[in-house]
C-alpha cells in the first residue's frame, strides 16, 4: 500500500471507524527525489487528510540503519503535524520507540519477520500494540514458513498488549478466526 495511501483513501478508513495509516510514499505516480521534495509530499497529504476527516490516523515508519534520513524526516514530519499513532515497520529500535513516545506517540510494532523474541522486546520497548504477521500476507513476506494463523496465538500467548493479526484476512470469516485464536483485531492493507 506504499503508493496508494493517499489523504483520502486514509481518512476514509478513519472516517469508517478504522485507524487510516499512511504508507511511506503516499499518493506519489512517481519518484520523488530529495528528502524535502519527499517530506513536503508527506506534509501535504497529512494536512489534506486533516481536512477530510475528524478522525485519527497514523503514519508507517520504516527503521532504517544509518543514515536514517527518510525515516528522522518523517518522524520529524509526523511530530510537527501532531500524529499520534505509529505504524513502526522493523525490528524493535529503542532509540526510535523513545522519540516516538517523547511525542506521546503511540507505537505500531510491525516486525517483518514476528517472533515471540521481538514481539518480547518490542513490549518491553514501549510498543503500545503488535502486529502478528504470517508469510500469507501482502507486501514484504516474512522470512519465517508459518501462516498468520499460526503467529497470532504464538504471538498473543506472549504478550501482555494488544496484538492485531496481519496477512491472509480478507473478509468477515478472517477477522472472527484472527479473533478466536486471541487476536484483538486486525491489520489489513495490501
Amino acid at each position: 500500500m506504499n503508493w496508494l495511501t493517499d489523504a483520502k483513501l486514509v481518512a476514509a478508513v478513519s472516517n469508517a471507524g478504522g485507524l487510516g495509516v499512511f504508507g511511506p510514499n503516499p499518493s506519489q505516480t512517481k519518484m520523488i527525489h530529495g528528502a524535502e521534495s519527499h517530506m513536503n509530499q508527506m506534509r501535504h497529504q497529512i494536512r489534506l487528510a486533516k481536512q477530510l476527516t475528524d478522525h485519527e490516523f497514523g503514519i508507517n515508519i520504516v527503521i532504517e540503519d544509518k543514515p536514517a534520513i527518510h525515516m528522522n524526516e518523517t518522524l520529524k514530519v509526523a511530530f510537527e503535524e501532531n500524529l499520534h499513532y505509529f505504524a513502526v515497520v522493523g525490528d524493535p529500535n529503542q532509540a526510535v520507540y523513545d522519540q516516538i513516545k517523547a511525542h506521546s506517540g503511540i507505537i505500531i510494532a510491525r516486525p517483518l519477520t514476528p517472533t515471540i523474541y521481538n514481539a518480547q522486546l518490542a513490549e518491553r520497548l514501549g510498543a503500545d500494540v503488535f502486529v502478528a504477521t504470517g508469510y500469507d500476507e501482502g507486501g514484504i513476506l516474512p522470512q519465517s514458513g508459518q501462516g498468520t494463523f499460526t503467529a497470532i496465538p504464538m504471538i498473543a500467548d506472549a504478550l501482555n498488549i494488544p496484538v492485531l493479526a496481519a496477512g491472509g484476512i480478507n473478509d468477515h470469516r478472517g477477522v472472527n478466526a484472527a479473533l478466536a485464536l486471541g487476536a484483538d483485531g486486525v491489520y489489513v492493507g495490501s
